[in-house]
């Protein structure tokens, strides 16, 4: 290759890598995906909304958005917060915790999305803003709107909600002492108006909210009631005209999220009755507006789901009426009737994003390609196929430099927040423990239902609840915090939550965990919900005569150890790129001291190697290893020619070499003992185990590069084979054949123990792009004829067998069922313990039209692991197709065997069983059909 033509592939090259970087960092979230699943779990909803054209946008914990089109595929997917890189290999945020809260869409698709940015142990609400998005989810630069906290805001949640948009104008809600502050922001000149102050009393408290216009403004409150805000054209900038709604509170009842339609229909989701409620609110008058149930439970039933409606994050009603509901980890929406309801937790995505998600990992497997052949390129065509020992040590040390720096840090770094997890366990269990006789026991009883909420029982609650902590010296516990729960006729209720984000009697889940509490068990839980993680010890509550009467649970959000481990994380990091470098200096320092030595040495086996016998080496300076190496070399060209000499005579002798396994066979102690004509007869296990697809596999690779194909493949398997006490008796190609005198056993374990080996090298392959080997191995049981043939001059060991045969033909056979292993019946009946293995039955086989039917066993353990998953989860079928099919009754086989396809579409005894079931339940058997599996041109 001439200069300009090397250094254009040079710059092709780097041109291709540096473009998949940017667009692999630029989507590099879409790597975290799963693999070969087409679907996303939703998990945690914040916000979801529809826009006008029927698009559902959610925003999840994992701080990102999902858009899917109205037949429900996602066609995008927004990391809204960090990328991959920054969360596991850069340096990390200290200082900030951000949340993602709301979110909206304008006609033009375009995302606006409310943010809370917390202290890093989430104690302080610190700013909160509005950032927007482009419809390709790009934000764009600073955010429309920042409210700064000076002082920060202590235990609590954020402060802005309810993201609306009406034309140009971006509609939301602020909180504030008086009540709720509604702002217009026109988006064209980003232009701020304050809109409508609404009074509210404290005694009520704002839940959520809906709607811009005064006397379309409803509101749920923490007092478990619904709210209509002002009048209809009243155009006052402040307003405490505020009407509850009939019928929206009582024991029971809980109110929570809301959502108005354009129709005059509010939504109410009340999780107290679990029900969507619809308050028809034309009505001028509002006794008149009679709430009826939309949707609840029973009904999501009757459409199939078992959707539960006990907490319900967020709710939004599109321009068509139809109400989009966020349910934990569901997205539930039904038109305005309550019909055509549909519920997704898996959505699919679409082809494009398939497209997209499969192009950058395309890129991505272009990166590592585009190194390799970048450094292949300047190996072969600058340095000409030579490495400096120097760049070679210089390279292994910084590879195991950097291995061993990244595994003790993170060693470090996992015992010490061990550490700090069982330290915050031990605060938690021991706050719960000392607050046992300071719990508003007197206070928690009397309160009876949400309306109690900011009564002088319940301040008092709240107050005496706060002092449960407030009352220590201890910094730290200023990070935790304390919440109340009552039990009463079965159920679970909050009576103070964290930040006050919902009131007295919000109804909660009695899982498994809380059940333990009930029994009178304090238990430390870690827990994850849409506002973040927690850690939380949680402990009974006991009244004057021992009854269990709520629950006490002390916590702290995990964000608090997150920031000191990010901190270790971030010291560690910085120690690694400090000292690798250093290191890596004096290194090649000391190295280049120690290969002036070597050079000499090279320079005397330069010498050597032309022939000049009589060359010497004389290394000076202080006597170290490779002094003697030079002595050694001295010594070694002295006696090359008798070493030659000797080789020579010997040679001959190892021409009628027989390894000593067949030696003992014999009954020889020696070779010098072995005589043509030795023989005997044993019955043993036979293995033959090859590389399938070789000839295809190593198209276009170079000689060296298929030698070494072949003996990194023998080299792997030997050991493993004589490991289980078997001896290789020849090799052919790809494939060795081997036996195994002593149990059958000791065949499985070899096979299995090959098959594990490959099914890691197709993995490290596969992480670094490079192909993947498939290995197929046949074992038999049989007697057998060992012995030695040739002539006086050049023996060999020769094994002679109708079953040696068999075993050949099995190979073959073997690819076509597509089994890893494949084992005779006469191997099935030796083995003593079957079910240690997992063993599928493939029935009797016919391998030709002029050859009888052997049975045939497939150990799936040797497959790779999705493919033993699925060969076990569909073993019972595949039995049941086999037994179908000998039966004669080929339809219910063609379908057994067409369900296990469409599980395992990689199943090739499944396909051919159902193709043969299919072909002879449309024409009938062949004659002289006894059951057996014809194979490919046979019938």
């Amino acid at each position: 290759m001439n200069p300009i033509r090397r250094w254009l592939v040079l710059t092709g090259l780097c041109v291709i890598l540096l473009t998949s970087s940017l667009i692999t960092y630029t989507y590099m979230h879409l790597l975290e995906l799963p693999l070969f699943s087409n679907r996303i779990d939703l998990e945690n909803i914040n916000s979801v909304v529809t826009d006008q054209e029927g698009n559902t946008y959610v925003l999840d914990k994992q701080q990102r958005i999902l858009e899917w089109n109205p037949s429900g595929k996602i066609d995008l997917i927004v990391d809204a917060h960090d990328n991959w890189l920054q969360r596991n290999v850069l340096l990390r945020d200290e200082q900030e915790f951000t949340q993602l809260r709301k979110i909206t869409i304008d006609e033009q698709g375009n995302m606006y999305v409310s943010r809370s940015h917390f202290s890093r142990n989430r104690v302080f609400l610190q700013s909160e803003d509005i950032i927007r998005y482009t419809p390709s989810g790009k934000p764009e630069g600073e955010p429309l709107y920042t409210r700064t906290y000076d002082p920060p805001l202590e235990h609590t949640a954020g402060q802005l909600t309810a993201l609306m948009i009406s034309g140009d104008s971006l509609y939301f809600y602020e909180m504030n002492e008086i009540g709720l502050l509604l702002r217009q922001l026109e988006l064209k000149n980003n232009t701020m108006t304050e809109v409508l102050q609404i009074k509210i009393p404290q005694t009520i408290g704002i839940q959520n909210v809906s709607g811009w216009q005064s006397g379309h403004i409803y509101f749920t409150s923490k007092s478990g009631a619904v709210y209509q805000v002002g009048t209809s054209n009243d155009l006052s900038k402040i307003t405490s005209n505020i009407i509850k709604l009939p019928q929206s509170d009582g024991v029971g009842k809980y109110p929570y999220r809301i959502g108005v339609s354009s129709n005059q229909q509010l939504y109410v989701g009340d999780i107290g009755q679990q029900k969507i409620i619809r308050f028809p609110i034309g009505n001028k008058n509002v006794e008149q507006n009679i709430p009826a149930v939309w949707l609840d439970e029973s009904q999501l039933k009757e459409f199939g789901h078992d959707t539960v409606l006990n907490d319900i994050s967020s709710m939004g009603v599109g321009r068509d009426g139809t109400v989009t509901i966020g349910a934990v980890d569901a997205v539930i929406q039904a038109n305005e009737n309550g019909e055509n309801v549909r519920v997704i937790y898996q959505p699919e995505m679409s082809g494009y994003m398939l497209l997209k998600l499969w192009g950058v990992r395309l890129c991505a497997l272009l990166i590592v390609i585009s190194l390799l052949w970048i450094v292949r390129h300047i190996y072969i065509h600058m340095m000409n196929r030579k490495v400096s020992i120097l760049i070679k040590q210089l390279l292994a040390f910084l590879i195991v430099l950097t291995i061993l720096l990244n595994y003790f840090s993170s060693k470090v770094t996992e015992r010490i927040t061990q550490d700090l997890q069982s330290q915050i366990r031990e605060k938690l269990n021991l706050a719960i423990y000392l607050s046992t006789n300071q719990l508003p026991l007197s206070e928690m009883q009397a309160l009876q239902e949400p309306q109690d909420f900011k009564s002088q029982t319940y301040l008092a609650m709240s107050m005496q609840n706060e002092r449960i902590l407030s009352g220590t010296d201890n910094t730290t516990m200023k990070e935790f915090y304390s919440e109340l729960y009552t039990y009463r006729a079965g159920k679970l209720y909050i009576l103070t939550d964290y930040g006050d984000p919902v009131g007295p009697f919000y109804p909660v889940a009695l899982n498994d965990q809380y059940q333990k509490v009930l029994q009178g068990e304090t238990i430390y839980n870690e827990e994850t919900d849409r506002d973040g993680s927690w850690l939380e010890a949680v402990g009974p509550i006991y009244d004057q005569n021992r009854n269990i009467i709520g629950m006490h649970e002390i916590g702290v959000s995990a964000e608090s150890l997150h920031a000191k481990t990010d901190l270790l994380y971030n010291q560690m990091f910085k120690l690694i790129a400090i000292s690798a470098p250093i290191t890596a200096i004096l290194f090649s320092i000391l190295t280049m001291f120690i290969m002036s030595s070597i050079r000499k040495l090279r320079a005397s086996a330069a010498e050597m190697a032309a022939g000049h016998w009589g060359t010497r080496v004389h290394i000076g300076g202080v006597r170290d290893e490779i002094n003697e190496l030079g002595d050694q070399f001295n010594t070694m060209a002295s006696q090359i020619e008798q070493y030659i000499s000797n080789i020579q005579l010997l040679s001959h002798s190892y021409y009628r070499f027989v390894p000593k396994p067949f030696l003992d066979f014999l009954g020889k102690k020696d070779m010098t003992e072995v005589a043509l004509g030795n023989q005997v007869e044993k019955e043993m296990c036979m293995m033959i185990c090859s590389i399938r697809s070789f000839y295809q596999h190593t198209k276009g690779m170079e000689t060296t590069e298929i030698f070494d194909l072949i003996n990194l493949f023998l080299g792997s398997a030997g050991p493993r084979i004589r490991h289980a006490g078997g001896i290789i008796n020849d090799y052919a190609d790809a494939s060795l054949f081997s036996l195994f005198p002593r149990w059958t056993e000791d065949a499985m374990e070899a096979a299995l123990s090959i098959r594990g080996r490959l099914n890691e090298y197709n993995l490290e392959q596969l992480a670094v792009g490079g192909r993947t080997l498939d290995v197929g191995i046949v074992i038999h049981r049989g007697n057998l004829l060992l012995g030695v043939v040739g002539e006086e001059e050049r023996m060999a060991n020769a094994v002679i067998s109708e079953d040696v045969n068999t075993v050949f033909e099995l190979e073959r056979l073997s690819q076509q069922l597509g089994v890893s292993i494949l084992i005779t019946a006469e191997v099935y009946e030796a083995l003593e313990q079957k079910h240690h293995y997992g063993i599928r039955d493939l029935g009797d086989i016919q391998p030709s039209v002029d050859e009888h039917t052997m049975r045939l066993y497939e150990v799936y353990d040797g497959d790779a692991e999705d493919q033993r998953r699925l060969k076990a989860r569909t073993l019972e079928t595949f039995e049941q197709g086999l037994t179908y099919f000998r039966d004669g009754r080929f339809l219910e086989a063609r379908t057994a065997f067409l369900q296990i396809i469409r599980q395992n579409a990689k199943d090739e005894a499944a396909k051919l069983y159902f193709y043969l079931s299919d072909e002879y339940y449309s024409r009938g058997a062949d004659e002289g059909w006894h059951g057996q599996l014809k194979m490919l041109g046979t019938a």
